[in-house]
This record gives C-alpha cells, structure tokens and sequence, in this order.
C-alpha cells in the first residue's frame, strides 16, 4: 500500500536544458518537481557557485579547477551548447526560488569546510532555512553540516549496497553507516536494484529512514521505484511523473446543513505538476451515522467522506484521497455565546457574539435580526441589519455593544431570515438570569 507518492528530485533541474542552470531548474519546477537538486563550489574569493564537476571544462568552454577561479572568471565562462548561459550562483538560485513552492536539494561537492557556513549565511539572508536540505558523498562534510547548521537536514549518497540477502543485516548495515551523521539514505539506482524492494523500504519506514533513490531515468526504472514507497527519486526527467495526480482539491472540508438541505461537493484531481487531470473522483463514506444520496443526508447525525481517484501507471495503480471533508446534519445553524460577560446586557449595553455556521450554503443575502425581550415577552429592541459581506463560513459576527436595552431583559433571541427580511431560516435564543 502505498500512503504517499514519492517526491519528485529534478536531478540537476531537468534534461533537454542545460545541467545546472537557472534555466533547467526552472523547468524542472514547472514540470512539478518537488525538489531541485543541484551541486556547490566555493570560489577563491568565496563565493558560492553550482558545479557539478571540479572542473569547468566538460560543460564550460573553459578550463581549469572551478575552486581556483574567483566569481569574475566563472561567470566569464559561458555554458556549452546554450545561447550564451552562465554559470548561476547560489545567491542567484535563492532569488529565483525564495518562497516558491519548492525545496532546494544541495549536493555539497566542494570539500572546504568553510563553505557550509557561507551558504548558512546565505541561507539566513534570504530566509530559505526552510527550502533547503543539504547531501553528499562526504561524510567529513556532512559531520561539518550538523555541526554548523543542525537545523538542515542532512543526507548521504552511497554508491554501493550493503551485501546479502538478509534484510535485518542490510538494515543495520546501512544504519551503521548513516546514525553517526543522522542522515537519509540516498542509494544510486545500482546500488538500490540489488539492496531494496518494497519489503526492504517498508522496513526502513518503519525504522524512520528515508530513502532517496538516485537517478533513475528510464521509464520502467521510474515506475519500479515509484510503486515501492521510497521517499524521493532523482530524475534528469522530472516529466516522467508530470500527468501523475497526486493531489484533490475539494470546495469544502467541512459543511452543516439541515436535514431538508443538500450539500454540494466536488473535488478536482490535480497533478504533480499542478494541471488538472482527466477522469473524475468517486465521492466515499469513511465513517458516521449519515448517508448522503445525491447530497441530502438520510437523517440527523454526522459522517465523514473523501474522494478517491485512482491513477494507473505502468501496469500498476495507486488510490489517491481528499482530505475527509466533515458533514454535520443539525436541527439548527446557529449557535449563540456571550463574549465576555456572563450577563451580556450587563450595564444597559449589549455584549454578545453569534457565530454563524455555513451561510455560504444558501444563495440569498440573509439577514440577522437581534431581538431582546423582557420576562414578560414584551419586545424590547428589535434590530434588522445585513450580514457583513465576505464572512467565511463558520466565521463569528459581533453584535453591537451600545444597545439600549430595559434592566430587566433576560431573553435574547436571534433569528437568521431570509432576503426578504420576512422567512425565518433558522433561530437560537438564550436566556440569562
């Protein structure tokens, strides 16, 4: 069973682009990628920069060691087979990306220590603490991570598997490696094709390990890890799960309404990467006393649904689900509290709050009508006044406080009516001694 999709990691940005440009990032996160991976070096003048390699000279038309060249050199480089790009700077990943809907995966190549604390610094300039995970191969620099910055998430490339077929050794093999640096278990695609299947991540789970397999390209290779549950997948082809649903969104996660009414509910399917998805979602009943049929309940009580939409892929398929949207079948619509003061009419003035549940239901303009009487039923005050526009449902209206009000009232009563001013929708009262 699978409980969640696995994030989608654009393996740096995404292919038909340039690797590691600005420009590849940004169509991996338009194709929906959860996650931008990328690689950082430091510079002689110590400036953060994104590198795969050591060295400038496979996707450069430079040459030499990208650690000894200052930031003026690198970004006189121009990117291979593009229309004149260069080389992005950690700063300059930050400002495309700051408070999008992405986290930035940084593959930690350089091995100076001293650039785990530059990207802290840049990471707290641009307020992206919460973007960011950081990986690599090098076990010296992630110790140096936790120590400068433990709030970072941390996780470990491994190109090998632990060996053997026995699953508690494989498990306590790869803890052994990764507990000391409390980090993920990122396993190239190789390495994981011999070291774990669904059984093996489901035990990992269980265990908290997270697992991020790396990099898997091809189709079925995709789709393999994808059905197994492991947490995130490194693609150069974050397209491949682009027209996966992996979300619904619903008009409502929660309605009251009145035996006599009829809910309206529909979900959307979403994809990964944020279109809507042909094919419809199934409406199901998770729990409660109530059945809706066409969207009337069968009665007073309460139940709780979802939507279900099922995605194939592969010659497999998963189930996605809506949050449980809360239906509430009630004899009234309106409750009444005093806000403050026991005695709302305390002082000759008026004290309350009426929290109006669900109005959004109903397509007229209701009213709220405030009446106050004596013991003897006698009318006291009797106010019409339209409900403020742009209340969310469930949301609480305060009456006025400077009512002039007789001594002796003790009865509140409050009634919701229609735009007519005239037909009672629903009604609550009190009564205060």
């Amino acid at each position: 069973t699978m409980t969640r999709t696995p994030f989608i990691v654009g393996h740096r940005g995404i292919s038909g682009y340039p690797e590691n440009t600005l420009e590849s990032m940004i169509a991996a996160y338009q194709a929906g990628s959860d996650m931008i991976e990328f690689d950082i070096y430091m510079t002689t003048d110590r400036e953060v920069v994104v590198m795969h390699d050591g060295t400038v000279d496979r996707t450069t038309n430079g040459t030499g060691a990208i650690e000894g060249m200052t930031l003026a050199q690198v970004k006189n480089l121009t990117i291979k087979n593009s229309d004149g790009l260069k080389v992005p700077t950690l700063k300059e990943v930050y400002q495309e990306f700051q408070g999008k809907d992405i986290i930035l995966f940084i593959e930690i190549k350089s091995s100076k220590p001293e650039i785990l604390q530059l990207v802290k610094t840049l990471t707290q300039q641009y307020n992206v603490e919460d973007q960011i995970v950081f990986h690599s191969f090098s076990v010296p620099q992630l110790r140096t991570a936790r120590e400068v910055y433990p709030e970072i998430s941390c996780g470990n490339f491994i190109q090998t598997a632990p060996s053997g077929g026995d699953l508690a050794v494989k498990l306590q093999a790869i803890f052994h490696i990764l507990s000391p640096i409390n980090a993920s278990y990122n396993p190239s695609v190789t390495a994981a094709a011999t070291a774990f299947d669904a059984d093996f991540v489901r035990a990992a789970n269980h265990r908290g390990l997270l697992i991020s397999a790396w990099t898997a390209n091809a189709q079925a290779v995709f789709e393999g890890y994808y059905k197994t549950g492991c947490h995130a997948i490194l693609t150069d082809y974050a397209n491949l799960a682009s027209d996966y649903v992996t979300d619904l969104r619903v008009n409502t996660y929660q309605a009251d309404i009145l035996p006599r009414e009829s809910v309206a509910l529909f979900a959307e399917p979403v994809t990964q990467s944020g279109g809507a998805a042909a094919g419809e979602a199934v409406l199901v009943k998770l729990d409660g006393n109530v059945t809706l049929h066409g969207g009337r309940p069968d009665g007073e009580g309460k139940a709780v649904y979802a939507y279900k939409y099922t995605q194939s892929y592969g010659g497999d398929a998963y189930d996605v689900y809506s949050q449980p949207i809360e239906i509430n079948v009630l004899k009234r619509l309106l409750s009444y509290h005093v806000a403050g003061n026991e005695n709302p009419f305390a002082d000759g003035k008026f004290d309350a709050e009426v929290t109006l549940v669900n109005l959004s239901n109903r397509a007229k303009t209701p009213f709220v009508i405030i009446a106050v009487y004596a013991p003897i039923h006698e009318l006291a005050y009797v106010e019409i006044t339209p409900l403020p526009e742009g209340i969310a449902p469930y949301g609480t209206v305060t009456l006025p406080k400077s009512l002039a009000v007789p001594e002796h009232a003790r009865k509140l009563l409050v009634t919701i009516v229609d735009d007519d001013g005239i037909t009672p929708l629903v009604t609550a009262h009190t009564i205060v001694k």
